[in-house]
């Protein structure tokens, strides 16, 4: 990894010489407070040192001619694996002092320049989009893993972000990276107007049904006209205080009639055994009649015979 690689004077071996080319390209003091800071910093981000970013151990992303893609090997967007350590340190000057002002670098810049320490300088870092983190008195997360991490969730969705993309970091010439900057932000802006949209269809179906239930006696006149599964819905009516009830009503109104008609085939079944019992009684006693009366006649062989 260009092991003891001569820069600006300073032969480039360890996290301490890295940091002494860069104040002196920096125009920062080389004190004992930026020192310290620096390679507390260096480590916290691991870069050369602790993985395959050659020549670039802040993880910076500036693209420069021959520099790659640390982790595919190829040209493209992402912290840079450089071809010298002269490449790395002009990559992360540049980065420092011409990125946007917007990404809080000038509070790096300052922090070095007062010589402010490793505390002010974590803080300053932190507060930046350079994605390090807070590194002073604790761990840090590198820029390369956050940049990972942050890549993996944003995709966790079929390759669309559920969350927005996270600042461009790089150098003004950056371009590949804000490219694919936007394109991260513009389909997460379609992800989330899509679920907006679908929250509010739901919504307003939600609505319909509440209104059907809620009003089915006042709109169930007007259900031959009402459309698809509303106009059903109404017709039924289901969801009615009108229209269940009333089907209860029928179902027992048509139990009671059934009742009725079996209580009446009951009485008449009754009756003609009453009528069959009256018929058979007076027979009886006809026959009982008959039979008395013919009991004090006398027979033929009883009158005299004429002379």
């Amino acid at each position: 990894m260009g092991s003891g690689a001569t820069t600006s004077g300073y032969a480039i071996n360890s996290p301490t010489s890295f940091a002494q080319a860069l104040l002196n390209l920096l125009g920062a003091p080389a004190s004992t407070a930026n020192l310290q800071a620096l390679t507390a910093w260096e480590a916290a981000e691991g870069g050369n040192w602790n993985n395959t970013a050659e020549y670039n151990p802040l993880n910076t992303s500036l693209q420069l001619p021959g520099s790659v893609n640390y982790q595919t090997g190829k040209p493209g967007p992402g912290v840079q694996k450089y071809t010298s350590w002269a490449q790395g340190l002009q990559a992360t000057q540049q980065t420092l002092q011409n990125s946007n002002p917007a990404y809080g670098y000038s509070g790096i810049l300052s922090a070095l320049q007062s010589s402010a320490g490793t505390s002010a300088l974590s803080q300053a870092v932190g507060s930046s989009k350079w994605g390090t983190g807070y590194f002073a008195g604790g761990a840090a997360t590198s820029s390369a893993t956050t940049q990972t991490a942050t890549l993996t969730a944003a995709t966790s969705l079929g390759g669309i972000p559920t969350s927005p993309p996270p600042d461009p970091t790089g150098g003004i010439g950056n371009i590949g990276g804000d490219i694919a900057w936007l394109g991260k932000f513009a389909a997460w802006t379609v992800f989330t107007a899509l679920i907006f949209v679908f929250g509010v269809i739901l919504l307003l179906l939600g609505a319909v049904m509440l209104g059907v239930v809620l009003l089915g006696p006042v709109i169930s006149p007007a259900a031959g006209v009402l459309p698809g599964p509303v106009g059903r819905l109404a017709r039924s009516g289901k969801g009615s205080s009108v229209g269940a009830p009333a089907r209860t009503i029928g179902a027992v109104g048509g139990g009671r009639a059934g009742a009725r008609r079996q209580s009446t085939m009951f009485d008449q079944r009754r009756q003609l055994q009453e009528q069959r019992h009256e018929h058979r009684m007076t027979e009886i006693e006809t026959r009982g009649s008959v039979r008395r009366s013919n009991m004090g006649r006398p027979t033929s062989s009883t009158f005299d015979e004429p002379f």
